[in-house]
């Protein structure tokens, strides 16, 4: 009886966080539907084949294992597939091949999509998207359901193509009799998967190569629409200089708006964390959010290390974050893809949140400055690169000390009337640099002292309500 429990107890666990994946993985609302009364619609017409394992000689694959103490048999298989560098596909029904042993009452059968893990290619990461129908288990009888998904799932290759998982499972009421097999299709050079929820393969709920078909393929078709990139559009770089702190065991946010235009379209998101002052970096959890969607991007990475310096998240890397040592300074995958912040138009505007989360005790530190990178397309508008600060800055002049000329560098988050002189050491003003209306940007002003004596000067920026004043020295 002990064992038993135990058992139930494992399996009970594992529906609740299968059941429970999306959210935990993303946060993103309406991605999982049962459908009820599901029938194909009467103008239907099957799109192109984009990754096909039915037209090939199958076998008996995994399945359904029947638990005597659990009220539902239970199997999940998955399969690899690689969406190939510079396209995109946009899936709209997925062919699987199987069969049921006996008639019998209802049966729901999931379509899962995973990332990759980056584990040697044997298991699915994180859950990206989930959705279901329920059918009679009396039209599957050596049947091969085909899911019409509800909403369209587009993935993304990145510079050298993305792989990605796929699984299909049942779920169903115990027969004594009855078990549900998906098919598998011969000669598959990189193994299927399952999972064994029930914990009795000795699996447990990890992801494991299929003993019955280990060298074999869940006989699946993709089908859709091969997309290919748009052309290229703006791109807009939105940083924070601040320095928010992270207490010991608790958290940390900050955000910034985003402004493109209500018929704006997002085609990709970078996240950069150009500096973050933590002496324990596995403790910190990077969220972003926008509305209601939420991806966790740096889940404790980096063991004891310190700080993030420089560190660039990118779906299209081609190394994961948690390959990564501190300070991580690079470009890296981040933890959870940030492929659902590709808003459509209008639903980028408004304000991103960088969440910080300190999930242990001994340490803090401070965040310093972190940047969205977002590209973009309108529907009207030429390819550009623009930088918008959220706040007024006035940097120091570079080179300093100069001989004869030196460039001053100064940030405004909004249009402005702008003045920038140039004084000598008793105050007198020398030389005025600009004096006029500068729109919302990064300007970078170079200053000729080859007509002035060396010594110190001092420059003075006034933009609206904002003034600030710097010293700089000319060497001759």
């Amino acid at each position: 009886m002990t064992k038993i429990n135990s058992a139930l107890g494992v399996f009970m666990l594992a529906i609740l966080l299968f059941a429970g994946s999306v959210n935990a993985q993303l946060r993103l609302s309406g991605n999982q539907t049962d459908n009820q009364n599901y029938t194909e619609p009467v103008n239907f017409l099957p799109n192109s084949v984009l990754f096909n394992q039915m037209d090939s000689v199958g076998g008996t694959g995994s399945a359904s294992q029947q638990f005597p103490d659990f009220s539902n048999n239970v199997i999940e298989t998955a399969e690899d597939f690689i969406v190939p560098a510079g396209v995109s596909w946009r899936i709209d029904s997925i062919d699987v091949g199987g069969q049921w042993s006996v008639a019998g009452p209802m049966v729901t059968i999931r379509y899962n999509i995973y990332a990759d893990s980056g584990n040697a290619g044997i298991r699915p990461g994180a859950l990206l998207f989930a959705d279901s129908m329920i059918v009679p288990i009396t039209a599957l009888t050596n049947a091969s359901p085909t899911f019409r998904l509800p909403t369209s799932r587009t993935l993304t290759g990145g510079a050298s193509g993305t792989k990605y998982w796929i699984s299909v499972m049942t779920v169903h009421p115990f027969s004594t009799s009855g078990q549900w097999f998906w098919s598998t299709r011969q000669t598959r050079f990189a193994p299927c998967v399952l999972r064994d929820p029930g914990n009795l393969l000795a699996g447990g709920t990890a992801w494991r190569i299929t003993t019955t078909a280990p060298n074999q393929g869940v006989q699946i078709r993709l089908r859709g629409e091969v997309l290919t990139p748009p052309a290229p559009g703006p791109q807009t770089t939105i940083c924070r200089s601040v320095n928010v702190p992270l207490p010991d065991h608790s958290w940390a946010r900050d955000s910034v708006q985003v402004l493109l235009g209500s018929g704006c379209v997002i085609t990709d998101v970078n996240v950069r964390i150009d500096t973050v002052i933590h002496t324990w970096d596995a403790d910190l959890s990077f969220y972003l959010n926008k509305g209601a969607v939420s991806s966790l991007i740096i889940d404790n990475v980096g063991g004891s290390g310190d700080n993030f310096i420089g560190t660039v998240l990118d779906d299209s890397a081609a190394t994961l974050i948690s390959a990564g040592t501190a300070p991580f300074t690079g470009t890296f995958k981040p933890s959870n893809p940030l492929a659902p912040f590709n808003f459509g138009a209008g639903l980028g505007d408004g304000y991103w949140r960088l969440s910080i989360s300190d999930t242990a005790t001994g340490d803090t530190g401070s965040l310093r400055r972190w940047c969205l990178v977002i590209s973009y397309t309108c529907p009207t508008g030429g390819i550009q690169t623009i930088e918008i600060p959220n706040y007024y800055s006035l940097s120091q002049n570079y080179p300093n000390p100069f001989n004869p000329s030196t460039s001053i560098k100064f940030t405004m988050p909004q249009g402005d009337n702008v003045k920038l002189v140039i004084f000598d050491i008793l105050g007198r003003e020398v030389k005025t640099l600009v004096n006029e209306f500068r729109n919302s940007g990064t300007y970078e002003v170079n200053f000729d002292a080859s007509q002035l004596s060396s010594g110190a000067y001092f420059y003075r920026l006034e933009a609206g309500e904002f003034t600030d004043t710097k010293r700089m020295l000319l060497v001759k």
